[in-house]
C-alpha cells in the first residue's frame, strides 16, 4: 500500500466515524464477486437482547456465495456474512451477562461483513484474551460442523471403529481396527 493509499484509508475512516456511518460490504444486485461493493451505512443500534460489536475479524464462508448469487433468497441490498469476532461497544436492554469492552465471537449474526454488527446476545460466545481473533472468528462454525458430522452423520461405535485420516479424506473412510475418535453406545 502506498503512502497515498494509506492517507485515503485514514481519511475514509475519519469520515465514516464523523458521519455516524460504518463501512461495510454490500450486495445491491445478485451476481459474482464484482457485486460485493464497499458502502458507508448508518451505524446499527442494539435492540433488546442485542450487542453492538466492532469487528476485529469476520468469517467468509461458501454459503455467502449462495446469498450473493441469489440461489438463497434474501432482500436486496444486504450485507453478507454471519460470523466473526470483535469487541462489544454497546449493550441493548435485557442483556445482563455481557459488558462493553468484552471480546465475543458469533456465527449467527447476519450482516457481519461490516465494521459494526448487531449480534444477538444469545449467540455471542466470550473470547479469552489468549485466543487470536482470526481463530475465534472461524472456530465456532467449523466446530459446529465437526460436531454435526461426528454426532449426526454417522454413528461411531466401539464395535465398528472408523478412522478417517488426513491422507484418506475423500476416500471411503471404511471400517478400520484403529481407535475411533468418539465411541458411542
Amino acid at each position: 500500500m502506498s503512502a497515498g493509499a494509506g492517507a485515503v484509508w485514514i481519511s475514509t475512516l475519519m469520515t465514516a466515524e464523523y458521519c455516524g456511518c460504518m463501512r461495510a460490504i454490500q450486495v445491491a444486485q445478485h451476481g459474482g464477486p464484482e457485486v460485493l461493493v464497499p458502502a458507508e451505512l448508518p451505524d446499527p443500534e442494539p435492540g433488546p437482547g442485542d450487542l453492538l460489536v466492532r469487528t476485529d475479524a469476520i468469517g467468509v464462508n461458501f454459503i455467502d456465495t449462495y446469498f450473493r448469487t441469489g440461489l438463497y433468497g434474501t432482500e436486496l441490498p444486504h450485507v453478507p456474512g454471519s460470523e466473526g469476532t470483535g469487541t462489544v461497544v454497546a449493550v441493548g436492554s435485557d442483556v445482563d451477562d455481557v459488558t462493553v469492552g468484552q471480546r465475543v465471537a458469533w456465527c449467527a449474526a447476519p450482516g457481519s461483513y461490516a465494521e459494526l454488527v448487531r449480534v444477538p446476545a444469545t449467540v455471542a460466545v466470550p473470547v479469552p484474551d489468549a485466543v487470536p481473533v482470526e481463530q475465534a472468528a472461524a472456530v465456532l462454525l467449523q466446530g459446529m460442523t465437526a460436531h454435526y458430522l461426528i454426532e449426526s452423520t454417522i454413528l461411531l461405535s466401539r464395535a465398528t471403529p472408523y478412522s478417517c485420516t488426513r491422507e484418506r479424506v475423500g476416500s471411503d473412510c471404511s471400517s478400520r481396527s484403529s481407535p475411533s475418535p468418539k465411541a458411542s453406545g
